[in-house]
């Protein structure tokens, strides 16, 4: 669980930077490039079909790929916001049963 913690750390914090959106995005269009690459290829389409395909692939797939990231990061936060919630009511139960 140690682990999980400071990979949701660093993605976090370069969300700030954008850097996380920037990446998904790229990555995205990148797999979709090279999916639809292969597909349109593999079928025997003429090269300017094929990129055409491969572009617009890039396109959509670059664009599902932010959005999963956005949702992905929104409960990454969303976890992380539970986790802090019970660490900080099991200090103030241990607070409470110190002072009694």
């Amino acid at each position: 669980m140690h682990g999980f913690e400071n990979v949701a750390n660093v993605l976090l914090s370069s969300l700030r930077r954008g850097v996380v959106m920037k990446l998904m995005m790229i990555t995205g269009g990148m797999l979709g490039f090279a999916i639809a690459l292969a597909l349109s290829a593999g079928s025997g389409a003429d090269w300017s079909k094929t990129l055409w395909h491969a572009c617009l692939s890039a396109y959509v797939a670059g664009l599902l790929f932010r959005w999963w990231g956005k949702v992905w990061v929104k409960n990454l936060n969303k976890a992380r916001m539970e986790q802090m919630m019970v660490a900080r009511d099991k200090a103030m139960k241990q607070n409470s049963n110190i002072e009694e």
